[in-house]
């Protein structure tokens, strides 16, 4: 099966439709009973008009994966990250981003996933470019917007910074315009509800009841169950770290400062968890979009039948997580 992606024509992109189509079945055959992390401002419009429990709702999040994924392709396509070119970094996007139940609703998180990637995009334009003005204040744009979907988003402007850090000599005015990027969303969100009388409430809904110190995740998150698949995503992500200095070498130095890039989003998103209020397992989705391009990376690797067997084992425990109420 995943000698099928392992190709350089993005065209088959549309493969991925039916590799959503397997791992988002289960959601319309199980009831489900999840509610959202705590949704940012635009979440909460959105859910007003697309219940996240509702049909649509389902069909919508499986489309975003997608489009998500084919995103991601590109954008590792683009800017020659991976040893050959594969829809392995979408596919493994969607695998990490449905591989347990919780991850697979239309969640703050998988919407707010949408502008993190277009930002990250954005940071890929900032090596040896003079005129990336444009691209280093996008870049804060789209995580202040991705913010008001789910405000731990906010602590993702460090990637931003980390970005100008390792791929452009330090300019104190490039971390100025990541800043005001990042607070256009806010301001011009904020003009919209101080015309209509609801300033206060915008920064209490958005901002102060968004922040709770070391919280972590809510008691009914972390049971037996919630700690399995905590295990299972600490475990991805172990194997990615360890595998740094091999994801690093063999490629050339603009490649391994921007693949130094993903492993720092793994490290910041980390900082997310002890401020975000009202969490949920969801909100490790926020890791979704490294994790799964850094391990396509492991993958594209391996020789192929290595891979296809350790592929099958991964799907197999996603599928277990998603089918196990019918087994037990």
């Amino acid at each position: 099966m995943l000698s099928l992606f392992r190709t350089n024509q993005l065209l088959t992109n549309l493969l991925l439709l039916f590799y959503v189509a397997v791992l988002y079945i289960h959601v319309f055959v199980i009831p489900q009973s999840w509610e959202p992390s705590r949704p940012g401002i635009l979440a909460y419009s959105v859910y007003g008009l697309l219940p996240w429990n509702s049909l649509t709702g389902y069909v919508v999040a499986a489309v975003l994966v997608l489009l998500q994924a084919i995103l991601i392709n590109f954008m590792v396509s683009e800017n020659r990250l991976n040893t050959e070119i594969t829809l392995f970094p979408g596919l493994f996007y969607i695998l990490i981003a449905s591989c347990i139940p919780e991850f697979t609703h239309l969640s703050p998180v998988l919407m707010a996933n949408t502008f993190y990637i277009i930002a990250l995009v954005n940071v890929m334009m900032f090596y040896n470019n003079p005129k990336s003005a444009g691209a280093i204040f996008n870049t804060g744009f789209w995580i202040g917007v991705g913010s008001l979907f789910y405000f731990s988003y906010a602590i993702l402007i460090l990637v931003g910074f980390m970005g100008l850090n390792i791929l452009r000599a330090f300019n104190i005015r490039e971390r100025m315009m990541i800043l005001a990027g990042a607070f256009v969303p806010y301001f011009l969100l904020g003009v919209y509800y101080f015309w209509y009388g609801q300033l206060e409430y915008f920064f209490s809904y958005q901002i102060s009841e968004n922040i709770s110190w070391f919280s972590i995740f809510s008691q009914n998150s972390l049971n037996s169950d919630g700690y399995i698949k905590l295990g299972f995503i600490s475990f991805l992500i172990f194997i990615v770290i360890a595998s740094y200095n091999q994801n690093i070498s063999r490629r050339v130095r603009e490649v391994q400062k921007k693949v130094g890039i993903l492993y720092w989003m793994l490290l910041l998103a980390i900082l997310s968890l002890f401020f975000q209020a009202d969490m949920q397992l969801d909100h490790l989705l926020i890791i979704a979009f490294p994790l799964g391009i850094l391990l396509s990376f492991n993958f594209t690797q391996l020789q192929a039948s290595w891979a296809e067997l350790l592929h099958f084992f991964l799907l197999l425990i996603v599928l277990f997580f998603q089918y196990r109420f019918l087994i037990f």
